[in-house]
């Protein structure tokens, strides 16, 4: 009951209206060597004129010689108040990504390899409050997180056959 009272009483009350959804491409191997591809898209979107948008990542595989891959990118935007604030952030800049397993010649030959590629990513809106006599009425400030993991395999052919097969 006291709740119900405070909310019509005009109790501060938070309003959002940010946006965001999530596009991984899948991790896969390139070829037959240390090459893999990945990445992800942040799509992210609000009614109020500032917007931030942004994730990370982490690529790690179970052989003891390899490390882990990291990275991250985030991006904002300013409409100046005039229509829809929108934002496209691709993590890394470039899509689709391809980077090279680190340790990759220590892995010994006809080596599979579990990896995965764990990755987040956020939206932030802006925001300001309005108020009258005490009570005040946050809008925007809203955030949304996302994140998962991608499991994938790669791997290390035979030291004989390095190059995936091919005869010079």
């Amino acid at each position: 009951m006291v709740l119900s009272l405070a909310a019509m009483l005009g109790a501060p009350q938070h309003a959002s209206a940010v946006q965001m959804s999530v596009q991984p491409s899948t991790p896969s191997q390139w070829g037959n060597g240390s090459a893999f591809y990945f990445g992800h898209t942040v799509l992210a979107s609000t009614d109020f004129n500032i917007l931030n948008a942004g994730g990370a990542y982490t690529v790690q595989c179970n052989h003891p010689a390899t490390l882990p891959m990291t990275g991250e990118r985030a991006l904002a935007s300013s409409t100046y108040g005039l229509g829809k604030n929108m934002l496209t952030v691709t993590i890394p800049e470039q899509l689709p990504a391809l980077r090279n397993l680190s340790g990759w010649t220590q892995i010994p030959g006809d080596t599979l390899l579990s990896c995965n590629y764990r990755w987040t990513a956020f939206a932030t809106e802006g925001g300001y409050s309005i108020g009258v006599g005490g009570i005040s009425f946050p809008i925007g400030s809203g955030t949304m997180r996302d994140g998962g993991t991608i499991d994938f395999q790669m791997y290390r052919p035979a030291k004989n056959d390095a190059d995936g097969g091919c005869k010079p």
